[in-house]
C-alpha cells in the first residue's frame, strides 16, 4: 500500500500489485491454453486437470489479489475501500468518527512473518488488505493515524 496524496482534506493510499498479479494470471492462463491445445499430452484427464488447474489459478488471483483505492475525505466525513477487479468490483464507506487508529495485524507462520494493515473500529478490526504481505507498511499506518489525528 503507498500513499498517493496526503492533505488536510483526504488522505489517498493504493495497492497495485502490477507484476505479482500479472504472473498469477499468465500461470493462470498458460494452463488453460496447455489444456485447450493439448500441449501437455493427449488424455481427456490430463487436458481436465489442467484446466482446473489454470481456473482455479484464476479464480485465487481475482478474488484475493484485487487492485485495492483507500481514500479519507475530510469534507465528506467517510473513508472509501474500493476493491478493482475485472468483473464485481466491491466497495465500502465508514464514517470518520467511528475509526479509532490504523495498525498492523501481524501472523507468524514457522519463521516468518505477515502484515495486513486494519482499521480499529469501536472494539473491531476492519482489514484494508486481503491477506498478509512479508513487507510491514509503517509508514502507511503512521500517515493514517497522523492525518486521523491531524487538527483541522
Amino acid at each position: 500500500m503507498k500513499i498517493i496524496e496526503n492533505t488536510d482534506d483526504k488522505l489517498l493510499l493504493s495497492s497495485r500489485p502490477w507484476l505479482f498479479v500479472g504472473v498469477i494470471w499468465l500461470g493462470g492462463i498458460g494452463m488453460i491454453s496447455n489444456a485447450v491445445f493439448a500441449m501437455g499430452g493427449d488424455t481427456v484427464a490430463m487436458r481436465l486437470l489442467a484446466m482446473a488447474i489454470g481456473l482455479g489459478i484464476c479464480w485465487l488471483a481475482w478474488r484475493y489479489i484485487p487492485f485495492i483505492t483507500v481514500e479519507f475525505n475530510r469534507p465528506r466525513g467517510q473513508m472509501l475501500h474500493q476493491s478493482h477487479r475485472l468483473v464485481y468490483p466491491g466497495w465500502f464507506k465508514l464514517d470518520l468518527n467511528r475509526i479509532q487508529r490504523a495498525r498492523l495485524e501481524a501472523q507468524w507462520s514457522g519463521s516468518s512473518r505477515t502484515t495486513r494493515l486494519v482499521l480499529e473500529i469501536e472494539g473491531d478490526v476492519v482489514p484494508l488488505e486481503y491477506g498478509g504481505k512479508a513487507k510491514a507498511h509503517y509508514d502507511v499506518v503512521e500517515a493514517i493515524n497522523e492525518w486521523l489525528t491531524r487538527p483541522v
